[in-house]
């Protein structure tokens, strides 16, 4: 079973929440942390689901240890993969509704590949921090 969680941009620093998401008078989105009762408002825009893709990584430091990472995938997040008829492809993870599945789509427009169906290498980065990577921002 998945892990349902939400993260989101506070609106007051700009730093990543992490927890459940609910929404006060229609207008304002609020997120409450994870573990405590703590709310901060977000941007709503940044709010994206975790889709209970985790990408692992290991490596040796200049010490010789062993380094173990895990990132989660997260709606938003700029992701490279291994491309179903070879090669390396980017894309950014969002949700389809209609098809009730987190999708890979270039530049939040157009579909590439069901995120189900690919193997991933690497998180690159987010479209509200990085838009860089994908062309547009700042």
């Amino acid at each position: 079973m998945r892990t349902i969680k939400f993260r989101g941009k506070r609106v007051d620093n700009g730093e990543w929440v992490y927890g459940y998401v609910y929404q006060v008078e229609s207008v304002d989105c609020w997120f409450m942390d994870q573990g405590n009762t703590v709310s901060h408002r977000v941007k709503p825009e940044t709010v994206g689901q975790f889709t209970g893709k985790i990408i692992y990584d290991e490596y040796c430091n200049d010490d010789g240890e062993v380094i173990r990472t895990q990132q989660e995938v997260f709606e938003h997040d700029i992701i490279c993969y291994l491309r179903e008829k070879g090669g390396v492809g980017y894309g950014v993870v969002e949700y389809d509704e209609e098809c009730c599945e987190f999708r890979i789509y270039d530049n939040k427009e157009h579909y590439i590949e069901s995120l189900g169906n690919v193997f991933l290498i690497a998180l690159v980065g987010n479209i509200h921090d990085n838009p860089e990577l994908l062309g547009g921002g700042e």
